[in-house]
């Protein structure tokens, strides 16, 4: 089956090509894949991440496949994307090699990583937190957002069915912006939690799963606050913004609130997370404090 790829590798398209794979219960449409990226010209964090797992999760299934490039010589708008995923780590860690040319080193780059849960801890504790130091030169534990990476991977330990995240982290200076994308294939958090609430839409589901004490699980983790917790951390007083898509549904949260709830009718398999940080505000750094420490003698 030939699948090809649009040409703005955006998170708005990813349930597009997700639903041309999997069928609603994660069964590949074919047991063969050409994916054609030939025409790709622009690829944000939220593409690198869904095509990761999209091929890692068709790998686990035994599924076979190919990723055509095109042919050479690229243009500069799709050689510029090639060169991103090679920064990025994408081509040697799925692929084993570094196809268009060996990555070069960019600190505004977390390269993509595949994490299962027994390895996260440590991966947050140095890979990340070194990361978000350097981009914001400053020494701070960054709680909230650590909290957010908590939560965000106690859900996929519950749901997905590889017990495995893709992570992908972009700082744009210019912006001052920092984008963290983490994604998984499980059932979706609207799947596991339809049999509680029959009567709602996929995104009335998340909507619902944001509220304060709504857990999926019998016996809940993170002191039972769920995925509560990462709107508190991540947007409260305007630090951050929150995407979520999962099954037929997509919200956007601003400032603790849902801005944006919608269905469509592309199925995503698992749970996609983006978070966008705005590092010039306060708010982030404000449960922060350095302390002077002294010893007597």
């Amino acid at each position: 089956m030939i699948i090809e790829l649009p040409t703005k590798m955006k998170k708005e398209n990813i349930p597009k090509i997700t639903h041309e794979v999997f069928d609603d219960n994660l069964k590949p449409k074919s047991d063969y894949f050409e994916f054609d990226f030939s025409k790709v010209d622009f690829i944000e964090p939220g593409g690198v991440v869904a095509l990761c797992n999209l091929i890692s999760l068709l790998k686990a299934k035994g599924v076979k496949g190919v990723l055509k490039l095109g042919k050479q010589p690229y243009n500069d708008k799709h050689k510029k994307v090639l060169n991103y995923l090679a920064d990025s780590y994408f081509f040697i860690k799925k692929f084993d090699i570094a196809a268009v040319r060996e990555p070069v080193f960019s600190q505004t780059v977390l390269t993509i990583e595949e994490i299962n849960f027994s390895k996260f801890f440590s991966w947050k504790d140095q890979r990340l937190d070194l990361w978000l130091k350097n981009n914001t030169k400053t020494r701070s534990s960054f709680t909230n957002i650590r909290t957010v990476m908590d939560e965000i991977y106690n859900n996929i330990k519950d749901h997905s069915t590889e017990d495995v995240g893709c992570v992908f982290g972009q700082f744009y200076p210019n912006k001052n912006e920092i984008i963290l994308c983490i994604s998984d294939f499980g059932i979706g958090i609207p799947a596991s939690l339809r049999n509680l609430y029959p009567e709602l839409t996929d995104s009335q589901l998340l909507e619902k799963s944001l509220e304060e004490g709504i857990t999926t699980q019998t016996t809940p983790r993170n002191r039972g606050a769920g995925l509560h917790t990462i709107i508190n951390s991540a947007t409260k007083k305007r630090v951050g913004e929150v995407y979520i898509m999962s099954n037929y549904g997509i919200i956007e949260v601003v400032n603790e609130k849902v801005v944006s709830s919608k269905d469509t009718n592309k199925f995503y398999p698992g749970t996609f997370f983006e978070i966008k940080i705005d590092i010039t505000n306060p708010n982030l750094y404000e449960s922060e404090t350095e302390e002077d420490f002294e010893w007597s003698f």
